[in-house]
């Protein structure tokens, strides 16, 4: 009897361990998830099409779908940036300045009294990406203290995990932008966005690194290598538009980012 009894046991014991091993293993793919769906608005047939998708994400997205709540916190700041993105500037200005800031002030004030060593990665980049797209609106004194902060966001994911290519990509376009005098410029942008190209083999990581290094490569005057990149973008998606108007903006004179 007693040995049936061991036996309940030890089978109880290994379905609650497989229970928790798949549950793991759903947590871990989800901020995937995510950012494969950020890759998919890009190959959206329409614009409306991908607002769309990103409203029905915004709309449905639940707390207990993810593996803590820095994860959930961060899956809307993703997503919410790309609202953004694919949105009106002008006709939409009030309504994206409020999800703007809805954003950032929601997950600042989480990490408020967090030590960063502890805090999701993933929260971490997602934030820094929200100060870096909020700094348009703020005076030239909190945009450099925003600024500065975004880039300890970044370092702080980076030392967290020194392969992590969605924290590469962000902090290789704030040095895009960043004057050599603080560490930034093109050459640090293209070391960056090219040691993330090697620490990742995901098509959704791949895209916009591609496409982020061949606007450094523009800048560097590096037509060829600029070309080659863009195309290699192109090879990964089914719609190519956001290509094409690269090209475009490129044969202009200017940047993706300009």
């Amino acid at each position: 009897m007693k040995r049936v009894n061991k036996m309940k046991i030890s089978k109880k014991i290994l379905v609650v361990c497989f229970v928790l091993c798949v549950s793991v293993v759903c947590f871990a793919t989800t901020m995937d998830e995510v950012l494969n769906l950020k890759f998919k608005l890009y190959q959206a047939e329409t614009t409306e099409k991908a607002l769309e998708m990103i409203h029905e994400f915004l709309a449905t997205i639940d707390e207990k779908d993810f593996k803590n709540y820095e994860e959930y916190l961060a899956a809307k700041n993703i997503i919410g940036l790309e609202a953004l993105n694919f949105s009106d500037p002008e006709a939409n200005a009030q309504e994206n300045f409020a999800l703007l800031d809805s954003l950032h002030s929601t997950s600042d004030a989480y990490i408020a009294d967090k030590n960063v060593k502890r805090v999701n990665k993933y929260l971490l980049v997602s934030l820094a990406d929200v100060k870096s797209r909020i700094l348009e609106f703020l005076s030239t004194k909190d945009m450099y203290k925003q600024s500065m902060v975004a880039k300890d966001l970044y370092t702080a994911a980076l030392r967290q995990d020194k392969k992590f290519a969605y924290a590469l990509n962000g902090y290789g376009t704030w040095l895009f932008f960043a004057p050599e005098i603080a560490g930034g410029g093109n050459d640090a942008a293209l070391k960056t966005y090219s040691r993330a190209l090697k620490y990742t083999d995901k098509d959704f990581e791949k895209f916009f690194l591609y496409i982020n290094r061949s606007q450094v490569y523009f800048k560097l005057k590096r037509m060829k290598d600029c070309k080659a990149d863009l195309e290699l973008a192109r090879s990964l998606v089914t719609n190519d538009a956001i290509i094409s108007e690269i090209e475009e903006k490129n044969k202009n004179g200017k940047t993706f980012f300009d």
